[in-house]
């Protein structure tokens, strides 16, 4: 079996073929043994005994015709031909010598016949056969002399009788002989024919048996197996496998089925952990898309926010544009102002001496209002001392009033509109202390800010002189800085436009993240559709057996 493995199938058809036509060349060669057999009993029944019968029948016949020559020659009284008349008997001759020892003429070969019987009866056919041949030919010469021999003779048909009762001896013996002969053939020929049967029925037996081993043991079984496996496959077991050990085309086939199975295997185990991770990925990105579908959406609500922004921008740097025009006129003024500046600065330089001495005036003035807010602050806790005396004998009052009952239910509002009078008088007296406070703190400070001021009038002098200076260097810049404003215009007027440009591109970038967002939910549609696909391809995937 082990070199048998190692065949091709076509190989091993071909080994069997082989065999069963190594047995029919076997079969046939022993088929024709048996036929030749056959063929040698028939030939040497036809080259023995068919001639040897067909001698005696014809040397009957020839005896038979010599006497009835004689016969007819002695009824005519006339004598026929001696030749004529003897070939016949010298025929007959011939042909018993030829039973005895083999014989060939033109018209037949005779085999001599070993049989005794039959042997001794041709010879004393042949010892009886001379002797009627001499009463024959005596009896001719009587014929011929003219003597009447129409007379029986008993002894000349006794004679000729004796001849035919030899002859038909012999051929009794001889069909004997060959009835036996014939039989044994027949026996012997149904016997070779029952062998080449049972040899072709053994051959049938043999060949259809190696038939039966090649389909089954090299064909059938193996594709039974991978039949087998291959169904089992079908029904979702990636664990089969086929142990076919041999290396014909059914078991490479079995091999390739087996590396198919193993590769489907790792392909459907690795199918089932990609549905996993697409899966969880499909989710990670459906939360991503959301994501991004809300930052595109925010996106968008920006892009609109900017585009409002830079429209305000635009509109900002044309008012910018008409401002700096105001400036550069402003400024111009300015330079005009400036020189009417450096008039008034010296205006202000004497003005500043008046302040002075009424700065000083203004200081003694508000020392005499703060006594008199001191006064006043006095007056106004001898009021505050009164409102709450007024307002306990307001509450007494309307606990008496109580008491009296319905008697004193008038004299008790009066009692509360004194006490809310009281009150009212007291909330007075606090804002008007506060106010003399107030005034208090506000002349203290106007005291100082007078001292102060009068200070800051003399440092005033001396910086107005500075001022001037100043004023001067205003002039000489607000003169040059003309030019400088126009540039800025300028480049505030490029700025419109930046800022229209900008617009515009804004605009194209909202309709861009508007058809983001609208992607972004086309994606989510597309996700929500790859994650039935992906259940669908772990559903489908759950359906096999794989190796762990």
């Amino acid at each position: 079996m082990g070199i048998l493995n190692n065949l091709k199938i076509r190989e091993k058809l071909l080994l069997g073929f082989a065999v069963i036509v190594l047995l029919f060349a076997l079969s046939s060669a022993f088929t024709l043994i048996q036929i030749s057999e056959i063929n040698k009993v028939t030939r040497d029944m036809a080259e023995r005994d068919a001639p040897a019968w067909d001698a005696i029948m014809e040397a009957k016949v020839e005896v038979l015709l010599g006497h009835l020559w004689l016969e007819e020659g002695a009824m005519a009284k006339t004598a026929v031909e001696k030749e004529k008349v003897f070939a016949h008997f010298e025929e007959a001759q011939w042909l018993g010598n030829a039973i005895l020892n083999g014989g060939e003429n033109s018209e037949v070969k005779v085999v001599a016949i070993d049989d005794p019987a039959v042997r001794d009866s041709v010879s004393k056919f042949l010892r009886g056969l001379s002797a009627f041949v001499t009463m024959a030919e005596q009896r001719y010469d009587r014929l011929g002399n003219g003597a009447s021999v129409a007379e029986p003779d008993s002894l000349f048909n006794k004679r000729f009788s004796a001849l035919l009762d030899d002859l038909s001896k012999a051929e009794d013996k001889l069909a004997t002989i060959i009835a036996a002969n014939n039989k044994a053939s027949q026996d012997m020929i149904e016997y070779e024919i029952q062998s080449i049967l049972v040899e072709l029925i053994i051959l049938l037996i043999v060949s259809i048996s190696i038939s039966v081993f090649i389909s089954q043991r090299v064909v059938a079984r193996p594709l039974r197996h991978i039949s087998e496996m291959v169904q089992r496959v079908a029904d979702g077991d990636l664990t089969a496998a086929t142990t076919i050990n041999s290396k014909d085309e059914l078991g490479l086939l079995s091999e390739a089925v087996n590396t198919m199975v193993s590769k489907l295997s790792m392909l459907v185990s690795r199918v089932q952990k990609s549905g996993i991770q697409v899966a969880s990925s499909v989710t990670e990105i459906a939360a991503s898309t959301r994501e991004q579908e809300a930052t595109a959406t925010e996106h968008a609500a920006t892009t609109s926010q900017v585009a409002a922004s830079v429209n305000e921008i635009s509109a900002t740097s044309k008012q910018l544009g008409q401002t700096t025009e105001e400036v550069t006129q402003l400024a111009l003024g300015t330079a005009e102002s400036a020189s009417d500046g450096q008039e008034i600065l010296d205006k202000l330089d004497a003005t500043m001496n008046h302040m002075a001495s009424a700065s000083g005036m203004i200081a003694g003035k508000l020392a005499d209002l703060n006594e008199k807010a001191s006064n006043i602050g006095n007056m106004v806790l001898t009021i505050n001392k009164v409102a709450d005396q007024t307002n306990l004998l307001s509450l007494n009052a309307a606990i008496e009033a109580e008491k009296a009952g319905e008697y004193g239910r008038g004299f008790a509002v009066v009692a509360t509109e004194i006490r809310r009078l009281a009150d009212q008088t007291a909330v007075a007296t606090y804002d008007i202390e506060q106010m003399v406070a107030e005034v208090r703190s506000a002349i203290s400070a106007g005291v100082m800010s007078m001292d102060k001021f009068s200070e800051e009038i003399h440092s005033s002098v001396s910086e107005a002189k500075n001022a001037g200076l100043q004023l001067e260097k205003i002039i000489d810049q607000a003169q040059a800085l003309a030019p400088h404003i126009e540039l800025v215009n300028e480049g505030l007027q490029a700025q419109v436009e930046g800022a229209e440009q900008i617009s515009e591109a804004m605009s194209a970038l909202s309709e861009a993240a508007q058809q983001t967002a609208e992607f972004v939910r086309h994606s989510n549609e597309a996700i929500g559709e790859l994650n039935e696909a992906a259940r669908g391809m772990q559903e489908g995937a759950a359906i096999f057996k794989v190796k762990s």
